[in-house]
């Protein structure tokens, strides 16, 4: 999810800002040659979100002698794409060397599959399962604030970086099936209200995360990453 962010809300900016009118039309143009490019995947750059491939997961915890071990395989986010931007509002306040950005993208429905596997140890005994999940996310809000200075400003001294970024996730409601974990019934509400209260309370360090890994280091660090963005967006127009 954290590509799709990082494209949607920090490619929307290069060399070639001068040729656009105001930075609302800079904003919804590249949002749009941005959500191409990861429909379709430039390669070694963006891979494809169509469906989005998340990589495994897995961790493994002792504690009192007891050997937990837990791994999420095989996972794929749909509908990544079936997004609306409810709310892209670009503002330069005071600073007209800087881009305010109050951002809000909706998905009406987002599901994600995989498999599962568990274990644990104890006494030199392993018992353990695996299984598949589903589950579905029911009116997802991800907003927010994207504070960034305006590139193009070299000669004057000024460096472009994000220098503030919000990130609120709001998630309606939370369907789950999970199959090989027990009984049905319970392991399905469970990971229905796990998921949903972790959806809803989003820790503020994901956003510095982000912030500093994927927006300024990956990308505004590396303006020929956002050079081959553009380049393949010119290249690919909208049909």
């Amino acid at each position: 999810m954290n590509t799709l962010i990082s494209i949607l809300l920090c490619a929307l900016f290069s060399t070639a800002y001068g040729r656009f009118e105001n930075d609302t039309e800079v904003v919804y143009e590249f949002v749009n040659c941005s959500l191409r490019a990861i429909d379709k995947g430039i390669e070694n750059l963006v891979p494809s979100h169509n469906p989005l491939n998340i990589r495994d997961i897995s961790f493994e915890e002792e504690i009192l002698g007891l050997t937990y071990h837990f791994e999420l395989t095989n996972n794929y986010l749909y509908n990544l794409l079936d997004l609306e931007l409810k709310q892209v509002n670009v503002t330069t306040y005071t600073n007209p060397d800087a881009l305010n950005i109050d951002y809000d993208i909706y998905w009406p429905l987002l599901n994600m599959t995989g498999n599962f596997a568990w274990s644990f140890e104890i006494l030199n005994v392993t018992t353990g399962g695996n299984g598949t999940y589903e589950i579905d996310l029911e009116h997802t809000d991800f907003f927010g604030l994207f504070n960034l200075t305006k590139p193009g400003q070299e000669d004057k001294g000024i460096v472009t970086h994000l220098d503030d970024f919000t990130l609120n996730v709001t998630v309606k409601d939370v369907a789950a099936d999970v199959v090989g974990a027990g009984p049905e019934w319970l392991t399905d509400e469970a990971v229905k209200l796990a998921v949903k209260t972790l959806m809803n309370h989003i820790p503020a360090s994901i956003a510095d995360i982000l912030k500093e890994d994927r927006f300024n280091d990956f990308w505004i660090n590396h303006p020929e990453r956002i050079e081959a963005l553009l380049t393949w967006c010119y290249d690919n127009p909208a049909q």
